[in-house]
Protein backbone atom coordinates (compact mmCIF):
# COMPACT_ATOMS: atom_id res chain seq x y z
CA UNK A 1 0.00 0.00 0.00
CA UNK A 2 1.57 3.15 -0.88
CA UNK A 3 0.12 6.68 0.61
CA UNK A 4 -0.57 8.86 -1.40
CA UNK A 5 0.52 11.73 -0.30
CA UNK A 6 4.08 10.13 0.09
CA UNK A 7 6.87 12.42 -1.13
CA UNK A 8 9.73 9.44 -0.96
CA UNK A 9 9.72 8.96 -4.99
CA UNK A 10 11.62 12.91 -4.44
CA UNK A 11 13.89 11.58 -2.43
CA UNK A 12 16.53 10.29 -4.75
CA UNK A 13 16.34 12.62 -7.14
CA UNK A 14 17.36 15.51 -4.73
CA UNK A 15 19.94 13.42 -3.14
CA UNK A 16 21.84 13.28 -6.21
CA UNK A 17 21.42 16.71 -7.39
CA UNK A 18 22.95 17.61 -3.94
CA UNK A 19 25.32 15.32 -4.10
CA UNK A 20 26.51 16.14 -7.18
CA UNK A 21 26.34 19.91 -5.79
CA UNK A 22 27.97 19.79 -2.67
CA UNK A 23 31.44 19.90 -4.49
CA UNK A 24 30.73 23.22 -7.07
CA UNK A 25 27.74 24.88 -4.83
CA UNK A 26 28.03 23.81 -1.11
CA UNK A 27 25.65 26.12 -0.12
CA UNK A 28 23.19 25.23 -2.70
CA UNK A 29 23.98 21.87 -2.27
CA UNK A 30 23.51 22.17 1.81
CA UNK A 31 19.59 23.25 0.68
CA UNK A 32 19.35 20.36 -1.52
CA UNK A 33 20.29 17.83 1.00
CA UNK A 34 18.14 19.63 3.82
CA UNK A 35 15.20 19.35 1.52
CA UNK A 36 15.66 15.59 0.88
CA UNK A 37 16.40 15.30 4.62
CA UNK A 38 12.76 17.05 5.26
CA UNK A 39 10.97 14.70 2.78
CA UNK A 40 12.39 11.60 3.96
CA UNK A 41 11.07 12.81 7.77
CA UNK A 42 7.64 13.62 6.32
CA UNK A 43 7.73 10.31 4.29
CA UNK A 44 8.95 8.25 7.20
CA UNK A 45 6.23 9.83 9.68
CA UNK A 46 3.52 9.26 6.70
CA UNK A 47 4.40 5.67 6.42
CA UNK A 48 4.22 5.68 10.30
CA UNK A 49 0.92 6.85 10.50
CA UNK A 50 -0.52 4.72 7.71
CA UNK A 51 0.72 2.00 9.56
CA UNK A 52 -0.78 2.76 12.75
CA UNK A 53 -3.76 3.31 11.07
CA UNK A 54 -3.87 -0.42 9.89
CA UNK A 55 -3.33 -1.34 13.35
CA UNK A 56 -5.86 0.40 14.79
CA UNK A 57 -8.40 -0.80 11.83
CA UNK A 58 -7.43 -4.40 12.39
CA UNK A 59 -8.11 -3.99 16.37
CA UNK A 60 -11.85 -2.64 15.45
CA UNK A 61 -12.28 -5.69 13.36
CA UNK A 62 -11.27 -8.25 15.73
CA UNK A 63 -13.31 -6.67 17.94
CA UNK A 64 -16.60 -6.40 15.39
CA UNK A 65 -15.68 -10.69 14.90
CA UNK A 66 -15.41 -11.52 18.07
CA UNK A 67 -18.77 -9.70 18.94
CA UNK A 68 -21.22 -12.36 17.59
CA UNK A 69 -19.63 -15.34 19.65
CA UNK A 70 -18.98 -13.06 23.11
CA UNK A 71 -23.44 -12.13 22.19
CA UNK A 72 -24.06 -15.98 22.57
CA UNK A 73 -21.78 -16.76 25.33
CA UNK A 74 -23.68 -14.03 27.09
CA UNK A 75 -27.11 -14.84 26.06
CA UNK A 76 -26.44 -18.66 27.03
CA UNK A 77 -24.94 -17.61 30.71
CA UNK A 78 -28.43 -15.59 31.29
CA UNK A 79 -30.39 -18.17 30.15
CA UNK A 80 -28.86 -20.62 32.17
CA UNK A 81 -29.18 -18.51 35.31
CA UNK A 82 -33.12 -17.69 34.72
CA UNK A 83 -33.66 -21.49 34.29
CA UNK A 84 -31.52 -22.15 37.51
CA UNK A 85 -33.61 -18.88 39.40
CA UNK A 86 -36.62 -20.93 38.76
CA UNK A 87 -35.77 -23.90 40.45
Amino acid sequence: MRCSRCRSPKVWPTLHVASNLLSKRPEEGKQKLDSAIDQAAQAIKEGRDAVQGLRASTIETNDLAAAPSTFTADLAANQAKAEFSRL
